[in-house]
This record gives C-alpha cells, sequence and structure tokens, in this order.
C-alpha cells in the first residue's frame, strides 16, 4: 500500500510543484512591476506656449516658436 519510496516520491513530486508554482508567481510579480514602473515613466508633463497655444513638453519648450 504506502510504502515509504512511496511516500517519499511523493514528496519530492509535491515539492517540485509547489516550488514551480512559486516561481512562476514570482516571475510574474517582477514582469507587472516592470511594467508598472515603465508606464508610470512615459508619462510628460505638458504646458501650453505663451505665445502660439500650442501643448509642449515642459522640459523642452516650445520647438514652434522657438
Amino acid at each position: 500500500m504506502f510504502t515509504p519510496t512511496k511516500l517519499i516520491f511523493l514528496a519530492v513530486i509535491l515539492a517540485v510543484i509547489w516550488f514551480g508554482y512559486r516561481m512562476i508567481e514570482r516571475r510574474q510579480d517582477t514582469a507587472k512591476h516592470e511594467r508598472e514602473k515603465t508606464s508610470s515613466d512615459a508619462t510628460v508633463d505638458m504646458i501650453e506656449c505663451k505665445k502660439c497655444g500650442a501643448w509642449v513638453d515642459a522640459k523642452e519648450g516650445c520647438s514652434i516658436c522657438g
């Protein structure tokens, strides 16, 4: 019925499945954090040019009127 060899083999299989599941979860969490990090860095502060009224990058200034 349940021999020590079968029980050890079952424990090893369960450990492999458990650690594999944890490794997959960790990779998904890392990928999720990377996506959140890159999406928040992609925003640009915009200001309206006082001369021409165009919306431009706040750091670069207006390239239309100079």
